[in-house]
């Protein structure tokens, strides 16, 4: 088998290792839910912050150790703060056991992936788009599921139909809805 490959899906790491002294990570597709947590953790105290680090994330060395022995072509580290003030700590831990190619991920980086290479990259988006048209008609609302307005809710209403019907009115006309 050639290198191992790494794939994310969100919170999920699939990773194709090869032979292995390590039975849970030796033949086909893996899955290895990590996820790097600092060790300063949020504000909380201690014994909590200890608790999440050790029993409900992954400590950064110990997301080091699971890398060494993969050996991925461009490990990753997700799903923690990759802020100015944890990422450092997050990137020493992992680097105490684990020396390889990894990236400290943030949103919109885009992984090329090839056989000769993995470019790293950040995606360049228009925050201000509106979403492509559906290739498909939507479904026409079931009025068995609507869902009516509580009393509370009902009772603040206040009547705008003397604006808002001409404007209706006029869309109609203009659009052939009458």
């Amino acid at each position: 088998m050639g290198s191992p490959a790494l794939i994310i899906r969100r919170s999920l790491v699939r990773v194709q290792a090869g032979p292995s002294s390590k039975p849970a990570l030796s033949g086909g597709f893996r899955a290895l839910e990590t996820s790097v947590f600092s060790q300063l953790g949020p504000k909380r105290g201690p014994t909590e912050s200890r608790l999440r680090c050790i029993e409900v994330h992954t400590v950064p060395a110990a997301f080091g150790e699971v890398m060494s022995e993969v050996k991925p072509r461009m490990a990753v580290a997700f799903h923690f703060f990759n802020d100015y003030d944890t990422r450092y700590e997050v990137y020493e831990g992992v680097r105490r056991t684990y020396d390889g190619p990894l990236t400290m991920a943030t949103d919109l980086l885009v992984w090329n992936v090839t056989k000769d290479e993995i470019r790293v990259r950040e995606a360049i988006v228009d925050d201000a788009v509106w979403p492509a048209p559906s290739p498909t008609p939507p479904d026409e609302p079931d009025p068995s599921e609507r869902v009516q307005f509580s009393e509370f809710i009902a009772g603040g209403r206040f009547d705008v139909s003397e604006v808002l019907d001409p404007l209706v009115d006029s869309f109609k006309k203009e659009h052939g809805l009458d």
